[in-house]
Parts: C-alpha cells; structure tokens; sequence
C-alpha cells in the first residue's frame, strides 16, 4: 500500500496499518473481540459475516433459519451490539461476493452498497474468482467506492 505511480492512496507511508479478517466458518466471538479491539483500517470480509457483525442478519442467514438447516445462530448474533463500524475501516475488501451472486443472495451485497455509501471516505472492492464474476459483483452495486 503507497508507493509511487502518483496514486492517492488512504494510508500514509508511516501510517500504523491495523488490520482484519471476517469470515464465515470461523468462531464469531473471536472476530468480533478482534475488532472491538483492533478497530481495523484495512478489512478484508465476506458480506455475510460482515454484516451480522454490522449487527445485521444476512439474507443466507435468514434462509438457513427458514429451512431449518445449519447451526440456528440468531440467539448469539442478534444478541450482542454491532462490532464493526465501517466509518472507521478505510479499505475494505469483499472476498467471495460472486458466490453470494451465484446463490443468489443479491440482498445481502445492496445491503451493504447501501451501508457503505454512508461512508464516504471508504474504498471498498469486491473481488471473484475471475474478472467476469467479480465484475458481475460490481454490477450488483457493489462498487464504486471513493475512486469511481
């Protein structure tokens, strides 16, 4: 991050980079405590796990409840007050956004179109396993952070 090329980038050369990493399958408690404490400037994130860490039930969540398969974590997620505020993550990573698309889970990535254009001095990209998925992603509106 930085360098030359003439860019702008959000984090000076002596900036102290704090960072995070939110994914779905791993223990919730700890990510969150990872970012009540770290407070991460750059953050890289599923939507789904992000957003239940927004304090924000994700629409593959709500599915899986209505279905009745896998583990019900309503009770823990809802629960407990938002550990993420992305007014203070300056980039933010989308890792996995085109299998939302392949899912069918649009819902969750407007969802979070909708919180991050809140957040104006964000930069946000969402990334798939190729240009075509990832750019589907963008399409779904999703992209366009602080840069276009």
């Amino acid at each position: 991050v930085g360098g030359g090329g003439g860019g702008s980038y959000p984090f000076p050369p002596t900036a102290r980079l704090t960072t995070g990493c939110v994914v779905g399958g791993v223990d919730y408690r700890g990510q969150r405590a990872h970012l009540l404490s770290t407070h991460p400037r750059l953050l890289v994130a599923t939507p789904g796990r992000l957003l239940s860490l927004c304090g924000l039930t994700p629409a593959s969540t709500r599915m899986r409840q209505q279905a009745g398969s896998g583990k019900d974590t309503k009770g823990e997620e809802e629960s407990l007050p938002p550990a993420c505020v992305l007014g203070e993550v300056s980039l933010l990573i989308l890792d996995e956004a085109d299998r939302l698309l392949e899912m069918g889970f649009e819902e969750d990535l407007r969802v979070l179109r909708n919180l991050l254009a809140t957040q104006p001095k964000a930069r946000h990209g969402a990334f798939g396993a190729d240009a075509v998925t990832g750019a589907r992603a963008f399409g779904a509106g999703i992209g366009g952070g602080a840069d276009g």
